[in-house]
């Protein structure tokens, strides 16, 4: 898909939002790196793949996804003999627990899940490797005591004479003999051993060996000679015990290392469920719908709702494009939602591509187009020192130069930017340069001659943005079939543009051109008028259906009422 039709669409913002239902680092950065496909049966699959996570999470009530860290570098570093740290090993327990859950949850759905089971079926990671590192390791800095039978025996030895020699220490310290030498703090460790704060002037007094001295110099931190065996002892038990850690966690990494293909097939296939998970989740988010893919040049929205707005807010639009009209010319007031229906026609198609359910009613349907091409919004560029007029014709030509028969192309205000005359006349023939080339085309424009051409040409049908007269605003709903007013002197008036300006204006108005707006505004009339007869028909047909099943109760109740009396 093109790029720039990409940005222009807001696709990665989209995506920005998607990657918000990823539960791994890895799955997210995959989301934003998502790319809309051109083919029907990778497209079709990957809705299908959607589909199926829903099952699973609605339908059977499991959950596929557990968090993972990226392990494939550490998966490489074990392989080539590297030497794992505690942290490192727990990353890889994370991983391959994320794997069990993930093929035991898929495994175990029934057999409307298909094409999940395949993504799961590669996975093959040994459990033993996650019970062995969980056995052993009790923190990201530590080991368990009973890692192994020698490091719990090294430890339990530590630990008691660690206790005989604190005992010691305590005893010098509280010794009348030793006590009056000492500084306050009695005891205190210098290089790993424990010593005592000994005033320098008394440092005769105690015999040992002196291992630090106060920034002052006014105490001497000294080891007795009694407690230096026991310092020893502790110091060899503490070097036993870093052998035998050591020993530990090299035999865990050469576990990993011979397990590393696997676990990086694991971390894969992973983020790939992670990932279509995340669509299904964002699919739930926007009440979403699977569309039907179908092989006719169409694309049919109904009530799309564009996902980048308030869902609050946002006013569901029904437009189609393709079949017996392969031109779809908008019109309408500026900020009416003409390029809004662009935009979500456009976005809809993308995230339809991508493998995620679009914000729309059930009846929607689009088909698989080989590229979408968008020319929208101020492209005016003061680097490159062009005017918005050349800045949309040189993107124009280049979408011309690439459209062809299974292309959707996406004009914003075609012509616009130039003489109306000429920019309405080159409009048109850029949207018959482009008919001919196969290609279905939605544009906007506030051209009255492109609003003559929808009108009789064939294949190219007019729609509209409804504007409220009364209020003077756009109800942002799209007409299909009916072209649309500008509504400029409308608004100028509202907007404080003194009367006789607004007069002198409609004087000047072409006749033909005045005629066709009074032509278009009687139309809109009629339509409103229609519109509001049906909402009465159809009220006044719930009323008569309300007041029948009133009478048909009543008629009951009395019958019942009878049949008791004539008992």
């Amino acid at each position: 898909m093109d790029d720039r039709t990409l940005s222009l669409l807001e696709f990665d913002a989209v995506l920005r939002v998607v990657s918000n239902y990823a539960v791994s680092a890895a799955a997210k950065a995959a989301v934003l790196a998502l790319r809309p496909q051109a083919d029907e049966a990778a497209v079709s699959a990957a809705l299908e793949q959607t589909e199926e996570a829903y099952r699973i999470k609605y339908k059977y009530l499991l959950n596929p996804t557990a968090d993972f860290d990226d392990c494939a570098a550490l998966a490489d570093k074990a392989a080539a003999g590297g030497l794992l740290q505690p942290a490192e090993l727990l990353k890889i327990a994370r991983l391959i627990r994320a794997a069990r859950i993930a093929k035991q949850a898929v495994s175990g759905c029934g057999e409307d899940i298909v094409l999940l089971k395949e993504i799961v079926a590669c996975i093959y990671v040994d459990s033993a490797l996650e019970k062995d590192i969980n056995a052993c390791i009790a923190g990201e800095n530590e080991l368990r005591d009973d890692a192994s039978p020698e490091l719990k025996s090294i430890r339990r030895r530590i630990a008691s004479a660690s206790v005989r020699l604190k005992e010691k220490m305590a005893s010098y310290a509280r010794s009348a003999s030793t006590a009056k030498f000492l500084q306050d703090s009695p005891v205190t460790v210098r290089d790993g051993r424990l010593v005592l704060p000994v005033k320098s002037e008394c440092r005769s007094e105690i015999p040992g060996i002196v291992h630090d001295m106060s920034g002052s110099g006014a105490t001497v931190f000294i080891e007795p000679f009694p407690a230096v065996e026991l310092n020893n002892e502790i110091r060899t038990l503490c070097v036993q015990e870093q052998s035998e850690i050591e020993r530990i966690l090299r035999r865990l990494s050469e576990f990993t290392g011979n397990c590393a293909e696997s676990l990086k097939k694991a971390q894969h296939q992973c983020t790939m469920l992670d990932v279509i998970c995340a669509k299904c989740e964002y699919s739930v988010a926007t009440n979403g719908i699977r569309p039907v893919i179908t092989r006719e040049k169409t694309v049919r929205l109904t009530n799309a709702r564009h996902p980048l707005i308030d869902k609050d807010k946002v006013v569901p639009v029904s437009l189609s494009v393709g079949g017996d009209f392969s031109v779809l010319v908008i019109t309408g007031p500026n900020t009416g939602g003409k390029t809004v229906c662009l935009k979500t026609l456009g976005l809809m198609c993308l995230m339809a591509y991508t493998g995620l359910f679009i914000p729309c009613g059930q009846e929607s349907s689009l088909c698989v187009f080989d590229n979408i091409f968008c020319d929208i919004g101020d492209e005016q560029s003061i680097e490159q020192n062009l005017s918005t007029f050349s800045s949309h014709m040189t993107n124009i030509v280049r979408i011309l130069s690439e459209c062809g028969p299974n292309t959707l192309i996406l004009f914003d205000e075609l012509g616009a930017g130039t003489d109306p005359t000429e920019g309405a006349a080159l409009a048109i023939s850029i949207i018959e340069y482009a008919r001919e080339h196969g290609a279905v085309i939605a544009a906007t424009t506030h051209y009255a001659e492109l609003k003559v051409y929808a009108t009789t040409a064939k294949g190219v049908m007019n729609a509209s943005c409804e504007f409220d007269v009364a209020t003077l605003r756009p109800t942002y709903r799209l007409l299909v079939g009916i072209p649309g007013k500008s509504n400029a002197f409308a608004i100028s008036e509202r907007l404080g543009v003194p009367a006789e300006i607004i007069a002198d204006a409609k004087g000047r108005v072409g006749t033909e051109s005045a005629s066709f707006e009074a032509t278009i505004e009687k139309l809109e009339s009629v339509r409103q008028a229609l519109e509001r007869d049906r909402d009465e028909a159809q009220r006044k047909l719930r009323e008569a259906e309300e007041n029948r099943k009133e009478s048909a109760k009543i008629k009951i109740e009395l019958s019942m009422r009878l049949e008791k009396a004539e008992l």
